[in-house]
């Protein structure tokens, strides 16, 4: 079974804070990630993947730590949080973020290591106030919905 890198992260933060009482940041993470797949044989198929979706998902890991620590110090308003979970197969929503070059044309997407994607409805108003510079995409998040694959865009 392959295990996904924010679970391995996860699964790091929380061994190191019931061990030192602190988490490894987003970017402590990316690093880690970089020395274990150029050391590890079993993990080649991560060339095949867009890189930004391990950054992004790095970073989700370390603003819900953050925002998990300053609930534990009365620092953030609402309901307290508790201490990031592990994700159930089957019980959440598949997705992931993507950021860098994303363009639209007509009724395409354009998305890093993914390529040109048909979309079901026309991209032409966004394309052309992304032409005006009226708009500006930041990133996209492609989800799964009943067995089918949607971008949202950010």
């Amino acid at each position: 079974m392959q295990v996904t890198q924010a679970y391995r992260a996860l699964a790091a933060c929380t061994t190191r804070y019931e061990a030192e009482g602190r988490w490894w940041s987003g970017t402590e993470l990316h690093k880690l990630w970089n020395q274990l797949k150029k050391s590890d044989p079993a993990l080649s198929w991560w060339g095949e993947n867009s890189k930004c979706a391990y950054q992004e998902a790095f970073r989700d890991l370390d603003r819900a730590l953050r925002d998990f620590a300053k609930s534990c110090r009365g620092a953030r308003k609402g309901k307290r949080l508790g201490f990031p979970r592990f994700k159930k197969r089957g019980q959440c929503r598949d997705s992931f973020r993507l950021t860098g070059t994303l363009r639209c044309e007509g009724r395409t997407v354009t998305l890093p290591r993914l390529g040109t994607i048909a979309t079901h409805e026309s991209t032409r108003k966004l394309a052309r106030r992304l032409a005006n510079g009226t708009a500006r995409i930041l990133s996209a998040t492609v989800s799964r919905t009943a067995q089918r694959w949607q971008v949202s865009f950010t």
